[in-house]
């Protein structure tokens, strides 16, 4: 983003396009927007596919090897709990992600900035006494 000035002396931060040039506000939130929608529809198509395609796997399996539901229920189970751990952690990422890049992240206090950069004493090894008995 840039900031950029309108013929009336406003200003006001823009997206530049490929050429450089700044691109309207609307065009962004409308691209924006889709782009929202296309990734909504991919995680719905997401969820409800992977939990179909592990239970008809779990099913052949049950079909091939004479079994009860049992790979069927639990291949679907094991499905949904790891779309669901997906979904959090994808979740979380982005939300640690939106919170950093806001005004109201935790800015580093200068006691902890300057510990970080204090250089650490390591011993070499004459002055780490040996173990062995000899």
């Amino acid at each position: 983003m840039e900031l950029c000035e309108e013929k009336s002396g406003r200003r006001r931060w823009a997206t530049l396009s490929q050429d450089g040039q700044p691109e309207d506000p609307e065009l962004l939130a409308r691209r924006l927007t889709y782009q929202g929608f296309g990734n909504a529809l991919a995680m719905a198509f997401e969820m409800v596919m992977t939990p179909l395609l592990f239970g008809l796997g779990g099913y052949g399996l049950d079909r091939w090897l004479g079994m009860s539901p049992l790979f069927t229920l639990a291949l679907s189970l094991l499905a949904i709990v790891g779309m669901s751990a997906k979904m959090w952690y994808a979740y979380e990422a982005k939300m640690q992600a939106h919170d950093a890049a806001g005004p109201w992240a935790p800015t580093p206090t200068p006691s902890a900035t300057a510990s970080a950069s204090a250089p650490t004493v390591t011993p070499s090894a004459a002055e780490v006494p040996s173990e062995r008995a000899g």
